[in-house]
C-alpha cells in the first residue's frame, strides 16, 4: 500500500514524468582555408568523406544564438540582434569560401558562403537524423539559457 501511494504521489506531482534536462551543446562557426596555415588544423567531416583546413579561432557568432529548433532533420538557428549583425559581417567576408560549423568538437557542416547572410537565420541540413537534430537544437537552447 505504501509503495502504491508513493507512485501515485510522484505521478500527481509530475516528478515521474519530467524529462531529463537537455545536454548542453557547444556550437562554433570557424573559417575554412584553402590550405593549412598558422592556427589552422585539419578536421574531417562527420561522414568521414572530406577534410578541411579549419581555423582555430571561432568567428564570434556561436554565443549570439537566440533560439534553435528543427524542421525534420534540419537544424534551424536564429540569432539575436547582435548575432544578426555579426553573421552578416562574417559571411560577407567569407563569400566564395567555406565556413565550418562545429558541434561539440565535430565538424558537422562546411557550407560554401554564396552571399552575405542578412536574415539572421542559418539552416544546417543533411548531417543528422531527426532525433540527432532535435537533441542538438535542444542542447543549443540549454547552453543559451545559462547566459
Amino acid at each position: 500500500m505504501g509503495k502504491v501511494l508513493l507512485v501515485l504521489l510522484l505521478l500527481l506531482s509530475g516528478c515521474a514524468t519530467q524529462k531529463p534536462a537537455a545536454k548542453k551543446v557547444k556550437i562554433e562557426f570557424r573559417e575554412i582555408g584553402d590550405s593549412l596555415r598558422v592556427n589552422y588544423s585539419i578536421m574531417v567531416s562527420k561522414d568521414g568523406k572530406k577534410s578541411y583546413a579549419v581555423s582555430g579561432r571561432a568567428l564570434g557568432i556561436g554565443d549570439k544564438i537566440e533560439k534553435a529548433f528543427t524542421e525534420g532533420s534540419v537544424i534551424v538557428i536564429n540569432f539575436n540582434a547582435e548575432g544578426v549583425k555579426k553573421l552578416g559581417e562574417v559571411t560577407e567576408g567569407l563569400i566564395g569560401g567555406r565556413m565550418a560549423i562545429i558541434v561539440n568538437g565535430e565538424l558537422v557542416a562546411a557550407p560554401v558562403i554564396k552571399e552575405k547572410i542578412t536574415g539572421g537565420m542559418v539552416m544546417i541540413a543533411g548531417a543528422f537524423t531527426e532525433a540527432e537534430a532535435k537533441e542538438i537544437a535542444d542542447g543549443i537552447n540549454a547552453q543559451n539559457m545559462k547566459k
